[in-house]
Formats: structure tokens, sequence, C-alpha cells
């Protein structure tokens, strides 16, 4: 998913508690340049969103076979649900969510991870993504 970050010109919402689920990502995109080609045989192409700058960067491309594996947050919004074959859940306490974002980010980041969890939380109650998988997983030991 964090290749389908939005770039930040389209990211106009700041408050993420009251903005529509998966807001900050190029769902669409997703759907357009990665699944319906796969799911057409056709190899899929599309460019990654550089979070240290502005715009969309690298290409990548990815072939038709094997295992296609769509992880990270928001991967199980409604939008996206019915093209998977499985759908696995990685749930984790808000307060190991919140130390695991200050541990990378740095205390500086912890107004962005309030406002991201508040977003991720009315995803979690709206969308139910927990509730509509067939795996659910602990993701609170140690990483």
């Amino acid at each position: 998913m964090d290749d389908f970050y939005k770039l930040s010109e389209f990211r106009k919402i700041k408050d993420l508690s009251v903005a529509p689920a998966g807001y900050e990502y190029d769902i669409d995109r997703l759907i357009s340049e990665v699944i319906k080609p796969l799911l057409s045989n056709k190899t899929a192409k599309y460019q990654i969103n550089d979070w240290g700058s502005t715009c969309l960067t690298d290409s990548r491309e990815v072939s038709p076979t094997g295992i296609l594996l769509i992880e990270g947050c928001y991967s199980m919004i409604n939008q996206l649900r019915d093209f998977y074959q499985l759908k696995i859940f990685v749930c984790c306490d808000q307060s190991i969510r919140l130390k695991r974002g200050l541990e990378r980010d740095g205390d500086s980041a912890l107004q962005f991870w309030i406002n991201w969890m508040a977003g991720e939380d009315k995803y979690f109650k709206e969308q139910r993504p927990k509730e509509a998988s067939d795996f659910i997983f602990n993701g609170e030991g140690v990483i």
C-alpha cells in the first residue's frame, strides 16, 4: 500500500478522523494499474510514491505469476476485498502501534501518529476489516 500513498497535493483533509476510510491512498490507481491487469494475465506497471518527495518516482512491474500479496494500512478497505482470495488481518493494540511509530519516526511525530491512528480507528469501526478476514494474527509480539 505504501507505493499508492497519495501525493501531498491530493491529501487536503488534515483530520483523518473525519476523512473517508483510505483517504490517503490512491485505491483507484492500485486497482487500475495493478489488480485488473494481473487478473487479466497482463503485466502490471506502476510508479511508486516516494515518501521523501512530492512525486511519483521509480516504475515497477509485476508479472502475472505466483502469488500477489497486497499488504499495509487500508489494504482491507471495502473497495479491495472482493479482489482477494484470502484475507489476513494483523491486529495490534493502539499503545503498541504508537510506541512503534515513535520508535521509528521520533517523538516529533507524535501528532502525526495520533491523527493517523484516529483515521485507522475510524476505518476499523466503520469497515470492520478484522471481521471480514479469513485469518487474524496478533502483531503484538517482538519484532
